[in-house]
């Protein structure tokens, strides 16, 4: 009941009288009932209240029967019913789709989806795992009813990241989440596993080039078995000769006759070009003069002229003699030096065959021949120099114009991340600085290619930008190491009339830069079988003079391509490529990540920017030696976490290889030798194809070095490790008999203030100034190494991810005593190495500054990381050393480094290794 508003003034004391009743009070006959709806409204009649129970409603279409409904009245599906699966619109962009069976089922209150849609391959599109993935294209597929226990059987397919690439393949870049049945090929060939045809040998240096259509002369060298020889020469039959890489007549051909040396009283049989027997008999005929008639001049008489070498003066009463007819022939049309053997002053010997001439050339007429002799034979070297350079400059016309339309030969690249339309900012050549590019076309994930691309339509820039792999393995006459040198000069040329230094761009990861500097050095390296072509000797080995190499060396700018990026970081030139963070989470990106690329070329040609001193160490033998007394080999065995192998007697060993290059001669930023560069050797066997993937990559291989136990090819931490810097001892710290270094994880340099993007370095200090005050970092031109030590507790004992360095001038020696068959991994600006003993005695790894060079700072540098950059010396390039014996060596080093002379010294073979007891992946792991 429920009192009613008009009846408050009315005197009364009961519900009847008071109140109006309510419908829920109102009994309904048998099969009606009050809905819930109606249940506090007024009424007090059956007609008013009650309705039907809902146990006699047929529910419709999407709804269906609720059975706890069913005593309660009502007469709509709203009242009597909940909605049906068929209510229910399944989400297909989730990967659901309808379960027919259950269309007229009542919908559950939770997860209705879970109850009324069935997961299809779609739902589990990113689920497959590690080397597989769905076919997203195949709609039929992708609807197709699957379960977490069964979709990989159903949906899942291989993918090109999950197949074994045979040995001398790589992943295919851009197809590494292609489906193995759609990616027509998941590897590419590298020029290790290409085939020479006959008549080519391998190029070691091209091994690394990948494509997908490898020729021959990508891979191979050109020996003398293909080369056709010139007028004058014949093809050689001999072995030695026809295996020879070269491609002249005088390497690979037999001479004829043309050019052989006849006794005197004798000249060149007519034909003399078409015989190949070189000897008297065979090439020389008699003159037709007598023993007794044999010319005797001196040669020295040709000086008595004037001095510019014409006739002298004679009487003109005195009447000569005219020369004999075959004289006059002679004179006027020689074949060659043997035309002028009239004039050979040289001794006749009792052998010589008698002349059948009845008079001796007068002495007129020897000088005659003498000096036509002369003037033929500089005409003659002209002549042969004017082709040669007319030869070099077809040469490298036609390497330019390659180089011009040069793509990378990949199948299926990706759209430019800059627009096809991008191109780099305007040269002006009366202000920009002048610029060269070397730059790592598959570093940054593609995005050298991409600012390769622009540069190809972009004056100025098309001239100057070069792919550093194809520069690397195009070194022949007129080729690209030709052509980058002539850019060199020219830039050098203008940058002198702009009282500027020329730059050359540095593009990859950090190990670019020391290959940057290899192909420079390269480039300038004197060559004196070319010396009329401009490669002349100025005597320090290179083409320029000191002065010159000083002056004009190009600075480095480093463009910041690879994984860690710690140089370009350092110097200022940013963490990730142009436009990788410009790019990020903008709806026009393709504009930003432009916009940032047009930035960083405008710095870089800016002379604006900072042109500053930088140190480069480099691995020399000890002083008083001329040779390393240690090898290198690369860490082998299975890909993965482990790449250990057991072998009889259960214990796992490392496996080793040949090392490939690049051989250890710079260090430009850091040093480091135990956990690190171990850790770095096993991540070099897994490389991923992103940044985010390598990091992780590195966590996982730092784990899987933790979990295991020591192999038997190493020691426990640094043990039998040794560092002397100068005559001080530095590790093991504390240490009278060199014992202690098992307790430490590594040692080595800093000469930047980052290292793989996490460490830096700063001077020891007490715990209190390590917290609270700045300390001297570590600084790239102070001609100082950042010495480091650490444990894995020092990261507590910092804190953090700071080393604590002490600054050391004179070098550092590392003496390894292990016993034999054991050794060391160290690392090098990202690259590692496993170095022994091939006679199994202690080595020593001797590490000096070789070099100064000078740096382009960027727009980001950060003084508070790595310190003020000016070091208060004049900017140039220099040979460091203590005195000019020491500076030669060092120059002599890198012209051996560039010259290859450096791997037979330092790579160890296979029999090397074994000899020692080091254990080869060929031996106990199946080809590829």
């Amino acid at each position: 009941m429920e009192a009613h508003p008009d009846y408050f003034d009315n005197v009364a004391s009961s519900n009847l009288e008071c109140c109006d009743q309510l419908c829920s009070s109102v009994a309904c006959n048998k099969s009606y009932g009050v809905p819930l709806s109606k249940r506090d409204a007024l009424g007090s009649t059956q007609q008013e209240c009650c309705k039907p129970l809902c146990s006699k409603h047929v529910c419709m279409g999407s709804w269906a029967t609720d059975p706890k409904k069913k005593n309660q009245a009502g007469s709509s599906n709203e009242e009597c019913c909940t909605p049906s699966c068929a209510a229910l619109a399944c989400d297909s962009s989730k990967g659901y789709k309808y379960r027919l069976e259950r269309h007229d089922r009542a919908q559950p209150a939770k997860n209705p989806e879970d109850f009324c849609c069935e997961t299809t391959c779609a739902f589990f599109k990113d689920q497959c795992g590690r080397g597989q993935g769905m076919d997203e294209a195949d709609e039929v597929k992708m609807k197709q009813s699957a379960t977490a226990t069964d979709f990989r059987g159903k949906c899942c397919e291989p993918v090109c990241s999950g197949v074994t690439c045979p040995a001398g393949y790589l992943h295919h870049p851009t197809k590494t989440s292609y489906l193995v049945s759609k990616a027509h090929g998941c590897c590419l060939p590298t020029c290790k596993a290409f085939k020479c045809s006959p008549g080519w040998v391998k190029n070691s240096v091209a091994e690394p080039f990948v494509s997908a259509s490898l020729r021959d002369k990508d891979c191979c060298l050109e020996t003398c078995a293909l080369h056709n020889c010139g007028a004058g020469w014949f093809n050689s039959t001999q072995k030695s000769k026809l295996s020879k890489v070269a491609a002249s007549d005088k390497a690979c051909c037999d001479s004829s006759c043309q050019g052989y040396q006849c006794p005197a009283g004798q000249v060149l049989r007519s034909g003399a070009m078409n015989i190949s027997s070189l000897n008297a008999d065979a090439c020389c005929e008699s003159r037709g003069l007598s023993d007794s008639e044999s010319v005797q001049s001196d040669l020295d008489e040709s000086t008595t002229g004037s001095a510019d070498g014409a006739l002298p003066m004679q009487d003109s009463n005195v009447r000569q003699k005219d020369p004999p007819t075959s004289l006059s022939y002679k004179a006027k049309d020689p074949d060659s030096f043997a035309d002028f053997s009239i004039v050979d002053d040289s001794p006749k010997k009792d052998s010589d065959q008698p002349l059948s001439s009845s008079r001796e050339p007068t002495d007129a007429e020897k000088k005659v021949l003498r000096q036509f002799r002369h003037h033929w034979t500089e005409q003659r070297a002209e002549i042969e120099r004017v082709a040669r350079h007319r030869e070099l400059e077809e040469l490298l016309e036609r390497t330019h114009e390659q180089m011009r339309k040069d793509t990378l030969r990949i199948d299926a690249l990706p759209a430019n991340r800059y627009g096809t339309d991008t191109r780099l900012p305007h040269f002006n050549k009366d202000e920009h600085v002048p610029v060269l590019a070397l730059i790592n076309p598959f570093a940054g994930a593609m995005a050298g290619s991409d600012i390769l691309s622009i540069a190809r339509q972009t004056p100025y820039y098309q001239d100057r930008f070069f792919n550093i792999i194809d520069v690397v393995r195009d070194q022949r006459r007129g080729g690209l190491l030709d052509l980058l040198r002539r850019e060199l000069c020219a830039a050098k040329a203008e940058a002198k009339a702009l009282g500027h230094r020329p730059r050359v761009i540095s593009g990859g990861g950090d190990g670019t830069a020391s290959f940057t500097l290899f192909m420079i050095f390269a480039a300038l390296r004197a060559d004196d079988s070319r010396a009329d072509e401009g490669l002349q000797d100025t005597g320090n080995g290179f083409i320029w003079t000191d002065q010159e190499m000083a002056d004009f060396f190009p600075a480095l700018a480093q463009m910041p391509l690879g994984s860690a990026n710690d140089f370009g970081r350092t110097l200022g030139w940013g963490r990730k490529y142009p436009g990788d963070a410009e790019s990020r989470f903008k709806l026009d990106w393709r504009r930003h990540a432009k916009d940032a690329l047009m930035n960083w070329i405008e710095a870089a040609i800016s002379p604006e920017s900072s042109v500053v001193n930088f140190d480069i160490f480099g691995i020399v033998p000890e002083p008083g030696q001329d040779r390393c007394d240690f090898k290198l080999c690369e860490l082998g065995g299975h890909r993965g976490m482990d790449p250990k192998v057991q072998l009889e007697g259960g214990a796992k060993h490392l496996m080793m290889k040949e090392a490939g290059l690049p051989v250890p001669l710079f260090a430009c930023l850091y040093f480091s030798a135990g956990f690190g560069a171990y850790m770095t050797a096993r991540f070099q066997m897994n490389r991923r194809k992103s940044p985010i993937r390598n990091k992780v990559e590195y966590l996982r291989q730092a784990a899987g070095i933790l979990m295991e136990t020591v192999p038997p090819q190493l020691h426990t931490g640094l043990d039998k490790v040794q560092i002397f810097c100068g005559e001080e001892r530095y590790f093991p710290p504390r240490s009278e008999d060199g014992s202690g270094g098992e307790r430490y994880r590594e040692v080595g340099f800093l000469n930047i203030n980052w290292q793989a993007g996490m460490f830096n370095g700063a001077e020891r200090a007490p715990l209190g100034a390590r917290i609270c005050s700045t300390r001297e970092p570590a600084k790239f031109n102070d001609g100082m190494m950042d010495m480091y030590r650490g444990k894995f507790k020092s990261v507590l004992k910092n804190p953090g991810f700071v080393y604590q360095t002490d600054k050391r001038e004179e070098g550092l020696t590392l003496t390894y005593s292990g016993e034999r068959g054991t050794g060391i991994f160290f690392q090098w600006d990202g690259e590692s190495r496993f170095a022994f003993s091939p006679s199994g005695d202690d080595f020593h790894i001797h590490i000096r500054k070789i070099l100064n060079i000078p740096v382009v700072l960027g727009p980001n540098y950060d003084p508070r990381v790595t310190g003020e950059p000016e070091n208060g010396l004049p900017v140039k390039f220099s040979f460091s050393g203590r005195s000019d014996e020491e500076r030669r060596s060092f120059a002599q080093r890198v012209l051996k480094g560039v010259q290859g002379q450096l791997n037979e010294e330092l790579l160890a073979t296979n029999e090397e290794m074994h000899s020692i007891g080091l254990h080869l992946e060929a031996e106990h792991l199946p080809p590829g």
